[in-house]
């Protein structure tokens, strides 16, 4: 009898247990691993991606919506066209400088807070560039302000890093940057007409009432993206890169400097910086000369004679995206520098352009000669770079703020001394030489890109086929 009683309660406790495992089975609700490029839906991640973009209009249209009015500017200031071009230059150097410390604190704090606070400081600088007594006034704050629109470039590539994988990320490269090179073609049109019909001032007060508009909009949708903050936000899910993911720090304002002693990545970031050079400076050129002998241009028309330029950045940013994951996809996402071939051979394009635009302008041609060459060399770099972005960011993916930043301070900085150089020397020279030198360099520069990304792709596993 007691042993009977003993297998009764034996069986009450194995049916409790089962049912307790029972409710645990069905309360338990089983967790399926996410991405954490999938945690926002497409719609999300294209209305961030949008703002993003559109963000960055600020930084080009704060370096060309004053350009058709150069020599306006010197006039009203008392000063030479040779002292407001060093405004140029001095932006171009301290956003090359701002833009390693950009990186750091949105690396460190978030992309959020890191935007709010560049694009309020932008606001400020805005309104004194507008209301400066003097030439130095100006030079100053327009430096500053400078250092205030970087952030939107480097945070706007963080984002993406954040948001797309790596085999979308070169098309989300190139939709961003078609807003920021937009900015190039209505900068020069809407500050020629302000210009005109306002004065050159009211291009810094346009500049102080978009980049409001564009703060509050930033703030009201947009959340934040780092992907550390991103994993935190949602510990419920089983996030397959979790471990990829480390808590950040902050580190040094100058550490991002370290990638530019990383030869497998400096050949890229140094051609994009010359080939960057190269177009600042034959845009910043021609809207000085076309405003002299034998053009005698107004605001007016300098600013409509820079669409084309402006136009070919847009259509060679778009396509250079498209064809950066087309390339990416035929080496089946084994081969990084696969994605940089199609931007490659565009580059071809440029050391012709620039020999057309020197000698065109030389040997006083009509002004659609120097304008074909500079839109020859818009569109070459425009193509090529969308594939570098996303390339150096694929391959630093946890530390897509800082070489983003990194890239950035080598092209702007470097690009500030040249065009400050270039101003100072073109007339001393002739002008022909001094683009066919410039063409030269830039064959130096693309040379070794060449050579890496081949030796590269042809040092990956035998055995493997492309698709």
């Amino acid at each position: 009898f007691a042993q009977e009683k003993m297998i009764k309660d034996f069986s009450n406790i194995t049916a409790e247990e089962g049912k307790q495992k029972e409710i645990k089975t069905v309360s338990t609700p089983i967790v399926d691993e996410i991405s954490i490029y999938d945690i926002r839906t497409k719609s999300q991640r294209k209305i961030i991606l949008f703002w993003a973009s559109f963000t960055a209009i600020i930084l080009p249209f704060s370096n060309t919506l004053y350009l058709p009015a150069i020599h306006t500017i010197a006039e009203d200031l008392k000063t030479s066209d040779k002292l407001v071009t060093l405004m140029a230059s001095i932006s171009l150097l301290f956003r090359g400088i701002s833009s390693p410390i950009w990186g750091v604190i949105s690396d460190r704090y978030g992309r959020n807070l890191t935007i709010r606070t560049g694009l309020g400081l932008f606001i400020i600088f805005s309104i004194v560039c507008g209301c400066a007594p003097n030439i130095t006034v100006l030079l100053i704050f327009r430096a500053l302000q400078s250092i205030a629109a970087s952030v939107t470039m480097v945070v706007g590539q963080s984002v993406i890093a954040d948001i797309y994988p790596p085999d979308k990320r070169g098309w989300a490269t190139g939709i961003f940057l078609v807003p920021a090179l937009f900015g190039v073609v209505l900068g020069p049109i809407t500050g020629g007409v302000l210009s005109y019909f306002c004065g050159w001032r009211s291009t810094f007060v346009f500049l102080a009432i978009l980049s409001t508009f564009i703060l509050v909009v930033y703030m009201l949708i947009i959340p934040e993206t780092h992907q550390y903050k991103v994993l935190v936000k949602h510990l419920e899910k089983k996030i397959i890169e979790s471990k990829d993911i480390s808590e950040p720090k902050l580190n040094k304002p100058w550490l991002p400097l370290i990638y530019l002693t990383d030869l497998t990545i400096l050949p890229y970031m140094v051609c994009t910086t010359v080939l960057l050079a190269c177009m600042i400076i034959n845009e910043t050129l021609l809207a000085i000369l076309l405003a002299k002998r034998p053009y005698f241009f107004n605001e007016l028309k300098i600013g409509i004679s820079l669409i084309p330029t402006s136009v070919a950045t847009v259509i060679g940013s778009l396509l250079g995206g498209a064809l950066c994951d087309k390339a990416n996809h035929y080496y089946t996402n084994n081969v990084p520098e696969g994605r940089l071939v199609p931007g490659i051979i565009s580059l071809v394009l440029i050391p012709f352009g620039l020999v057309i635009f020197g000698w065109g302008l030389y040997f006083r041609l009509s002004v659609i000669v120097p304008v074909l060459g500079s839109t020859l060399v818009a569109f070459g770099q425009t193509v090529f770079r969308p594939a570098v972005y996303s390339y150096l960011t694929v391959i630093r993916q946890q530390h897509a703020g800082t070489i983003t930043a990194a890239n950035y301070f080598l092209n702007y900085f470097i690009t500030g001394i040249s065009l400050s150089v270039a101003v100072s020397i073109y007339q001393a020279i002739c002008i022909g030489v001094f683009f066919t030198i410039l063409s030269g360099i830039s064959i130096t520069a693309i040379i070794p890109v060449c050579v890496s990304t081949i030796t590269r792709i042809t040092s990956y596993n035998k055995n493997y086929q492309p698709i």
